[in-house]
């Protein structure tokens, strides 16, 4: 199995500063001292002290480091395997799933001690050996309940059956957005009515579920575009896209710029 953790190090580094960017990981990041400020999607946040930022996959971000000194832990965690070893879709939803008016920050405060501990075994765990993975997932989770104890309501509410399904739903457009999806067929498979997947969906996400399977497969698109040589063509179609001239109108509509001139952006 891929190790849950792709990175996670101490960084006290002087005069941080971070360009707008994104991956496709999971980033968590635990502020120790100083200050930043940090954009993400377009919301600023000054971070301090006793500050942890969840930032989701494919979300756009920079750092900007405030003070002279700027000491953190910071974690990016593989999405795949995080979503298959977090059974507990409550806690994973912090991590996932970020509606329009969704804080990125935290305050540790109240379990300052606690959060420092877990991010420093995560880190000594992180070694690739027999039963890291397991010791990584029990710190994640401890540090997902701990933060989920103190902030209940910024979690997604109940464990129902039918919650469970859409984030089934979720999890299957994450992994199969290069297919020719249908949301009436996804909701016959999964034995949920339209109306109250797009609804349910919509209240977990911040997107309907057209909207959230546009996202995925415009962001993985961007993210072959900085990563590959691929043709712009072949790019649309390994993204999802059936219609070329709809990827380039649906691309351009959220970056501002037609794929080859994202490209040569980056």
């Amino acid at each position: 199995m891929q190790n849950i953790v792709i990175s996670s190090y101490f960084d006290d580094t002087v005069s941080y500063h971070k360009e707008i960017h994104f991956h496709n990981e999971y980033e968590l990041i635990c502020v120790l001292d100083g200050a930043a400020q940090v954009t993400i999607n377009g919301m600023e946040y000054t971070v301090s002290k006793n500050n942890l930022i969840f930032i989701s996959n494919l979300e756009q971000h920079s750092v900007k480091q405030l003070h002279p000194s700027y000491k953190r832990f910071c974690v990016t965690l593989h999405v795949p395997t995080t979503d298959a070893c977090l059974q507990d879709a409550r806690l994973l939803s912090i991590l996932k799933n970020h509606p329009q008016n969704f804080v990125h920050v935290f305050d540790i405060t109240p379990f300052q001690n606690a959060a420092v501990r877990i991010f420093q075994n995560i880190i000594s765990y992180n070694t690739g050996d027999e039963y890291a993975n397991d010791l990584v997932l029990a710190c994640i989770m401890e540090l997902l309940a701990l933060i989920r104890k103190h902030n209940p309501e910024r979690f997604a509410g109940s464990h129902s059956p039918a919650e469970d399904k859409i984030f089934k739903i979720q999890q299957f457009i994450d992994q199969h957005f290069y297919e020719d999806i249908k949301i009436d067929a996804l909701s016959k498979e999964f034995f949920i009515s339209n109306f109250y997947l797009s609804h349910k969906f919509k209240a977990l996400t911040g997107l309907s579920p057209k909207q959230y399977l546009m996202s995925v497969r415009l962001k993985q698109a961007s993210l072959m575009l900085l990563n590959t040589d691929l043709p712009v063509s072949q790019i649309a179609e390994k993204a999802g896209f059936s219609n070329h001239s709809n990827f380039i109108k649906s691309f351009k509509s959220v970056y501002q710029l037609l794929p080859k001139d994202f490209r040569l952006n980056k």
